[in-house]
């Protein structure tokens, strides 16, 4: 019976373990002949060490992203005629619907067709952040990004300028 107790617990958190932070694109390659500009960044294993040895000059930069395992960022630009099918975005999105994914952030525009959407990964246990997703779609757009590793939201902002990430100058509000 005790077997038995183990077995079934090991069973369901199957679904947990199995998740992984690494988000599965592989389908979207048919994008990348309707699109006129794409952008891919795939920074991980000696890519990534690379990185965080010059980021060491800045510690605080260092701190928020020597937990990174990996940084991943496909953009795609269409013409006018080209439409960005849901499917493509749907078989993404079904990845990381479900716990212990959790959806942080939702814009989406009828006017404009925008839609963009914010997820984490988080261990269940430690409750600590493994992985993070960003869906941006525009009438003529497609950005990815999957951030894996260790990751503290509140830090996040810090890595500004680096990694080409774009310096967004934005300044806390105090109360």
């Amino acid at each position: 019976m005790r077997h038995t107790s183990f077995f079934l617990s090991l069973l369901l958190c199957l679904p947990i373990c199995a998740q992984s932070p690494r988000i599965n694109i592989g389908h979207i390659e048919k994008l990348t002949a309707r699109a006129t500009e794409c952008v891919e960044v795939t920074l991980d294993g000696l890519a990534l060490k690379l990185a965080l040895k010059v980021l060491k000059k800045d510690p605080i930069a260092y701190n928020v992203a020597k937990g990174i395992k990996g940084i991943y960022v496909n953009a795609f630009e269409f013409d006018a005629n080209v439409r960005i099918s849901s499917d493509d975005i749907e078989m993404i999105r079904q990845q990381i619907k479900t716990p212990p994914w959790e959806q942080i952030v939702s814009v989406k525009s009828k006017k404009d067709g925008e839609d963009a959407s914010v997820y984490i990964l988080a261990d269940p246990k430690t409750e600590e952040i493994k992985g993070l997703a960003v869906i941006a779609v525009e009438k003529h757009s497609l950005a990815l990004v999957n951030i894996v590793g260790s990751i503290k939201l509140e830090e996040l902002s810090m890595l500004e300028g680096n990694f080409g990430l774009p310096k967004m100058d934005l300044t806390k509000v105090e109360k």
